[in-house]
């Protein structure tokens, strides 16, 4: 009895404070209200509800309705709305029995996707009420992104026909395409019935505790759980008051926890296989809920349930309920996903906004809140991502910083050209919406902090939760909220922000000083010239360094035009947001030694190279730990790694190589310097990438200088790489230089001298995503001399490659190769019979000098590198072949016998048996090809390999066998023909 006296004592109080907060609206705010008494059955073997529901439908608003809209949700998933439609190829539906009026009289209605229209029998006049009664069946899909099923397991959301918000705009009947929802304040009485066994846990609050199994809180209950061999039923019944939306969540091994906040009973529903990694999650949770309510306001619910489910997404929230995706392994992840869903209770769970039109403003919020919770939760932002795992992660993994990473993802989306306005209806992007919606708003949010200061963000955002809990605010009532607070007209902030893709970058120009006799007294004077960069204009925070190392702060206002600003704030007047430049002089008693623009970072200035007039970028140095997989965003970021190396002209070689980047793609680096023990000779190499954003965002420049291995020379290239989906089309066009001045590093035969010449190379094709992608793709490059080369010649290769699937997952893989050549070529760029050219061995580091493999490995064609004629059977002959050739090549992988016994080996388990076979013509003259080479045979292939093989960069490693050739290739004298290939990546 206690029980229920003490809900029902919090109902009371929740109806006081609803009813209070309406009587505070606006003159021309209403908002409906609708009662729910709903019993829902669980067919748990055909995934299928048998429900019944009564509802009373309030009219508050001004206006007389003849008709009412209702979402069906579920009918997102049914075959005829998939069609034309990228949804998942998932089935589920809603069915509609019956509508009935209280008079039992039959209510003609209409269904167009996932909205019915309901035609009431009678005017609904305002302050009238309506009573409709729908019986139903729901026919859920299996698990998606919000809701379904997974064997016995139950994620219930969205599962009944609700009505659509009729408020100030009109009617919200919008189809449900992929967005989330928008729903009408009520209450709810839910009877749930269910197999006995079978635990639930809902939105609101279980008013029969009994009904739950005794073994409910033991850790090994999945033991003591068993189908039951009967059909006995148990009904779970929940009561809900002034929420917009109910949930549920049912399995028969569900082990339940529970912890208390404040006012507030947190109930954990836990698979038991997850129990141990949740039990910490519980006390992180409460700290959450605790932060929130002193920081937003305090969550008036009785009830919070957290449930480990299966859904797609990483987590859904519903009013008092959020269920979480269970493969969420990574415990600071796990967290971050709880505390984020638990965020949206304040923001979609109180403050009611339209999510399909305005999903910014919850999870723009949720996204700010969970990130200031996971600080203050782990007391930092840092977490270090042990990759790639174990010892070798310890030492070449990298820190994340969760503060950081709205930004980082923000850059990088700026990058990707995809770019949309934050304040665009969920459904409409071209492209996802998720980071205008969640990163980037956040970063909005904290923009706003930024522009109005700490204490009066804090006390806006709890006087717009107060203000607008239980109701459906629109963005004006937001920016409202902050006007008020903060005393200013705040329509230029939120445009610029919200319905633009502008940024914002401040730059300092120029700093001049010079010592000045003022009322005989010296003072330094320090004239600082600002420009803005970009379109969007906010206050800009700036840092004067003194000598000794002190430092003062300064702000400079931002004259919006729509705001009264004070002639002088402080020392620095305002800047006008139409003026593009400004200059502050200053003075000081002592010498400065710099100025820093952003000094906290707090402004969202996409460019940090621009804050000060140094000609060199803030880096951020790392030794071991490759942080350019999460690099600073207020700098460059690069690591150095030692290095070691060996080949017989230099013998031991020793240095270190560096690697780096701004924001993936921008200012990407490889650098190598190494000296050789032997030959007391340095060797280095450089590699630099970056876009020319202002030609257009897929045109690289990249250029190279090297001085290793007996040569010298450098490359400069511009690079048009488009991809679309699948589909990928690229041009490379540029110059290479070479001069080889040293023959004893070879291991085959080259030329002295200088070599120069221009390329032209295509690419199309279409690639699936995946290990041995299946696609195709054509090339084609062209190469010719230019003056400065030694030699005056020109080169033309065409190749097509296919893979394709064949039957038990394996695959074959067909390639055509065409090369020519003319004029005087010189023997490194000509083509081989057994393989690459010189040229191309020079770019593997484990083939470009002698003495790294053993020499009888060259002589006896143990050594392959694919090209050329391809043929791996004279890999061994070093010479030119003919100047015209054609390759035809095909292999079929064979899978790996050890893989039938479904037993992971490490390494072993990774290695690729394949079938081969080769042919090749080659000729002087392409119309008259006379000599025809062929062979057969197998690859070894060792797919995976030790991290220390990748440090190396050595990614893969191949044998192949040529068991048979034709007539064409010596066969006399050989027992076993093999060669060697690696494929190589830098180290990253």
């Amino acid at each position: 009895m206690s029980k229920y006296c003490s809900a029902s004592g919090k109902i009371v109080v929740l109806s006081g404070l609803f009813l209070v907060l309406l009587s505070r609206a606006s003159e021309n705010y209403f908002q409906q209200e609708v009662k729910y008494h709903i019993q829902a059955r669980l067919l748990n073997s055909l995934n299928r509800l048998e429900c019944s529901e009564n509802l009373m439908y309030y009219n508050n608003s001004p206006d007389s309705l003849s008709f009412l809209y209702f979402h069906l949700y579920v009918n997102r998933y049914q075959p005829s709305y998939l069609e034309n439609r990228n949804v998942p190829r998932t089935f589920g539906y809603q069915e509609i029995i019956s509508i009935h009026d209280d008079n039992q009289q039959e209510v003609n209605y209409q269904i167009s996707g996932t909205v019915m229209k309901v035609w009431l029998n009678r005017i609904l006049g305002p302050g009238d009420s309506a009573r409709l009664i729908i019986r139903f069946n729901t026919v859920l899909p299996e698990y998606g992104e919000r809701f379904g099923y997974y064997g016995d397991h139950f994620d219930v959301g969205n599962w009944y026909p609700v009505p659509a918000v009729y408020d100030r705009q009109g009617w919200h009947a919008d189809q449900h395409e992929d967005g989330e929802f928008y729903q009408e304040w009520g209450s709810f009485l839910v009877e749930i019935t269910v197999p006995a066994g079978f635990v639930v846990g809902a939105t609101g609050i279980l008013l029969n505790e009994e009904v739950l199994p005794d073994s409910i809180e033991y850790a090994e209950r999945r033991k003591y759980y068993a189908e039951p061999q009967d059909t006995s039923m148990v009904t779970y019944i929940f009561r809900a008051d002034h929420v917009h939306d109910f949930a549920w969540a049912a399995d028969p091994e569900f082990v339940m926890r529970k912890t208390r906040v404040d006012e507030t009973e947190l109930i954990f529903f836990i698979l038991p296989y997850r129990l141990q990694e949740w039990e910490r999650q519980l006390d992180i949770a409460a700290r959450a809920v605790s932060i929130f309510n002193r920081e937003i306001g305090l969550y008036p619910y009785q009830t919070l349930t957290v449930v480990d489910g299966y859904i797609r997404a990483g987590g859904i929230e519903y009013p008092n309920i959020v269920i979480i995706n269970d493969i969420i392994d990574d415990p600071r992840e796990l967290s971050a996903t709880i505390i984020h869903e638990i965020s949206h209770q304040w923001f979609y769970g109180l403050l009611a906004n339209n999510q399909t039109r305005y999903g910014w403003m919850d999870e723009g919020f949720a996204t700010y809140y969970e990130n200031l919770a996971m600080t203050a939760v782990f007391g930092s932002d840092n977490e270090f991502v042990n990759s790639p795992g174990g010892f070798w992660g310890s030492l070449f993994g990298y820190w994340r910083r969760r503060a950081e990473m709205d930004k980082l993802n923000y850059l990088q989306y700026i990058r990707s050209g995809n770019e949309e306005p934050i304040n665009r209806h969920f459904d409409w992007f071209r492209d996802e919406p998720w980071i205008p919606y969640y990163q980037k708003m956040s970063l909005v949010i904290s923009q706003l902090k930024y522009l109005v200061g700490d204490s009066l963000f804090e006390a806006a955002i709890q006087n717009y939760f107060h203000e607008w809990k239980f109701r459906h605010p629109y963005p004006e009532d937001f920016y409202s909220v902050f006007e008020k607070i903060s005393n200013r007209k705040l329509d230029w902030f939120f445009y610029q922000w919200l319905n633009t893709t502008w940024h914002c970058d401040y730059g300092i120009d120029r700093i001049s000083g010079k010592w000045i006799d003022l009322e005989n007294e010296k003072k330094y004077r320090v004239r600082a010239e600002f420009s803005r960069k970009r379109s969007i204009a906010m206050p800009l925070d700036f840092r004067v360094f003194f000598t000794d190392q002190k430092f003062l702060d300064y702000r400079i206002p931002l004259d919006d035009g729509m705001n009264f600003t004070p002639v002088d704030s402080g020392n620095i007047s305002a800047w006008p947001h139409r003026v593009g430049t400004r200059t502050v002089e200053l003075l000081f008693p002592d010498k400065i030694s710099k100025i820093q623009l952003n000094p906290e970072g707090k402004l969202l200035d996409v460019n940090p190279f621009n804050d000060d007039v140094s000609p060199w970028p803030r880096i951020h140095w790392y030794w071991l730990k490759r942080q350019y997989y999460f690099p600073h965003t207020d700098g460059y970021t690069a690591t150095v790694f030692p290095f070691v190396f060996y080949n017989n002209p230099d013998g031991a070689q020793v240095g270190i190589r560096t690697r780096g980047n701004y924001i993936y793609p921008d200012y990407q680096h490889r650098l190598q310097l190494i000296f050789g023990l032997k030959s007391l000779k340095p060797a280095g190499e450089f590699w630099f990438e970056h876009p020319v954003y202002k030609l257009n965002r897929d045109l690289h420049f990249i250029t190279t200088l090297h001085d290793e291995a007996g040569r010298r020379g450098t490359g400069l290239w511009f690079q048009w790489m488009h991809e679309e989906g699948k589909k990928l089309t690229g041009i490379t066009a540029g110059g290479q230089y070479r001069y080889v001045y040293n023959l004893d590093y070879y291991p085959y035969p080259a030329a002295k001298g200088h070599i120069s010449f221009m390329e032209i190379a295509l690419r199309k094709g279409a690639w699936e995503i995946g290990y041995l992608p299946t696609g195709w793709e054509l090339n084609a490059r062209v190469e010719t001399a230019f003056p400065g080369s030694d030699f005056n010649f020109q080169t033309l290769e065409v190749d097509a490659l296919m893979r394709m699937n064949l039957f038990f997952h394996q695959k074959l893989t067909l390639l055509l190769r065409s090369g020519n050549s003319y004029g005087e070529v010189p023997i490194q760029k000509a083509f081989r019979l057994g393989g690459a050219r010189s040229y191309e061995l020079c770019r593997n580091p484990y083939l470009r000098s002698k003495g790294i493999l053993p020499d009888e490995w060259w002589k006896n064609g143990n050594i392959f590198e694919q090209g050329g004629g391809n043929l791996r059977s004279l890999a061994y002959s070093l010479e030119p072949a003919k100047s015209h050739l054609v390759n035809g090549f095909a292999s079929i992988t064979l899978g790996n016998p050890l893989n039938l016994s479904y037993t992971y080996i490490p390494y072993l388990s990774d290695i690729e048996l394949s079938a081969f076979t080769s042919w090749t013509l080659s000729s002087d003259n392409w119309r008259k090809h006379t000599d025809m080479f062929g062979e057969a045979g197998f690859i070894v292939s060792l797919m995976r390999l030790p991290f220390l093989f990748n440090y190396i960069d050595i990614r893969a490693v191949h044998f192949d066998f040529p068991i048979w050739v034709n007539n064409k290739i010596d066969s006399e004298n050989i027992d076993l023909r093999w060669a060697i290939r690696f494929d190589i990546r830098s180290f990253h």
